[in-house]
This record gives structure tokens, sequence and C-alpha cells, in this order.
């Protein structure tokens, strides 16, 4: 994952979720870039998960700090795994 902000300097965290085969959900921790980042970006990572269950769908789901305390959450379209 990658924040390639448009120089706002607002702080961003984002994290992956995901829906397996059995209908449970799971999703990855937060990465965060605290420091509002620069124009080139900041680099979150790699972003692993422990388990064998298979997983069908993935979305990744991102907030933005506008003000203190005020975090704007928003997720991607939904990927579907087609192997599954």
């Amino acid at each position: 994952m990658r924040d390639i902000c448009p120089g706002d300097n607002l702080p961003v965290r984002a994290r992956l979720w995901w829906k397996h085969t059995d209908g449970t959900t799971g999703y990855s921790a937060w990465k965060w870039d605290r420091n509002g980042c620069s124009d080139n970006g900041t680099n979150f990572g790699n972003v692993t998960r422990s388990g064998s269950d298979s997983i069908s769908k993935v979305y990744l789901q991102v907030a933005v700090n506008f003000r203190p305390g005020q975090w704007v959450y928003d997720i991607s379209p939904i990927r579907d795994n087609q192997y599954t």
C-alpha cells in the first residue's frame, strides 16, 4: 500500500478487509502515515495474513484525518477472487 499524497499534509491510515469463502471476515492492522507525508508519498509496507482460509473478496479501507479526532473513511471497490 502506498499513500501518494496530494501534498495536503493530512495524516492517513489504511487497512485491508477480506471475506473468506465460508462467509467469515478478517482485516489487517491499520497502517499509518502519521506525519502527513510529503509530496513524494509514503510507503505503508507489505501486508501479510496468517491462516489458510480461502479469500473470496478483498477491499481497501482508507481514513483521512481532517482535524484532530475527525476521521473520514472510504472503501475501495470490492475485488472478487476469480479463483474461488
